[in-house]
């Protein structure tokens, strides 16, 4: 939910409120878990991001690279 929210609206425009309301939790709820909004962006771009490292996995081949990628940009090829 955090990363719909930060890629519809970044960082600057995304309210922890927001999140929280839509995850069913109080802000301070949310806080407990991370401790400012930052984190919680951090957190989200790991997260995002070690999929794409899940995907490239042990890729030593510039080809098999060059796959993933164009696969990962466009999924319905």
């Amino acid at each position: 939910m955090a990363l719909r929210h930060f890629a519809a609206d970044g960082n600057a425009g995304t309210g922890l409120n927001d999140i929280a309301g839509e995850v069913g939790i109080h802000r301070p709820s949310l806080l407990y878990r991370f401790p400012s909004k930052d984190a919680l962006y951090r957190e989200t771009v790991m997260v995002s991001f070690s999929d794409w490292f899940d995907l490239l996995g042990d890729a030593t081949r510039r080809e098999h690279v060059i796959t993933v990628l164009r696969a990962a940009a466009d999924p319905a090829a």
